[in-house]
């Protein structure tokens, strides 16, 4: 989270975090000083569950964040939320499950449509002035093809760079896409900015797109 978070103004704004599972990410942005986050996590569906919803709420007790930490047992495309009343919008690791419609290659059909109606959603709901932040990963790393390390990642639900930079793009709003390093040696920035190099290094991203 704190390389997710950097650069990023948390102090005294409403947050909505989407796809929250457990909490983590929530209770993180609550720590470096944020006012108010509302939760979305899914009770049942693809990516849901009563148990990881009922784990929310009772971190939510143990750390005394009521208040702070509003859940909301709720697919957030189905959401009630006003217009234009949030600060920032995270999505960490969770886009590609709330777009999910099967566990294999088929879920790539169209997947690109159903991320720009997610985002135009999580526009919807952020001030103007606010941000959009998204953590996710994309499947043209050929670290897919290293089972030994990679075996737990479901590559079937992430889209290619190409799809990610594309449904970006179509917000027609200004962002700037990162790379999480996952190789530790020296490297230049021109490499690590380089778009083939991203395919075999840095399957992990974030990507901050300014309302």
């Amino acid at each position: 989270m704190n390389w997710i978070t950097k650069g990023i103004n948390l102090e005294s704004k409403t947050i909505c975090d989407i796809g929250v599972g457990e909490g983590d990410s929530s209770m993180y942005l609550i720590q470096n000083m944020a006012e108010k986050i509302v939760s979305f996590e899914p009770s049942e569906g693809l990516g849901g569950s009563v148990v990881v919803y009922n784990k929310l709420l009772e971190n939510i007790h143990r750390y005394h964040l009521e208040g702070r930490i509003i859940p909301k047992k709720q697919d957030f495309l189905m959401n009630s939320l006003k217009s234009d009343s949030f600060d920032l919008v995270f999505g960490i690791n969770s886009v590609h499950h709330i777009v999910e419609i099967s566990k294999g290659m088929n879920n790539l059909i169209n997947i690109d449509k159903r991320i720009i109606i997610l985002l135009n959603e999580m526009l919807r709901i952020c001030k103007q002035g606010g941000k959009i932040v998204i953590w996710e990963m994309h499947s043209s790393s050929i670290w897919k093809y290293i089972p030994l390390i990679w075996r737990y990642i479901d590559w079937p639900l992430h889209p290619q760079l190409s799809t990610w930079q594309k449904v970006f793009h179509e917000t027609l709003l200004r962002y700037k896409i990162t790379f999480q390093p996952i190789l530790r040696f020296p490297v230049t920035n021109y490499f690590l900015s380089n778009k083939y190099a991203n395919y075999i290094t840095n399957p992990l991203f974030k990507v901050i797109i300014e309302k």
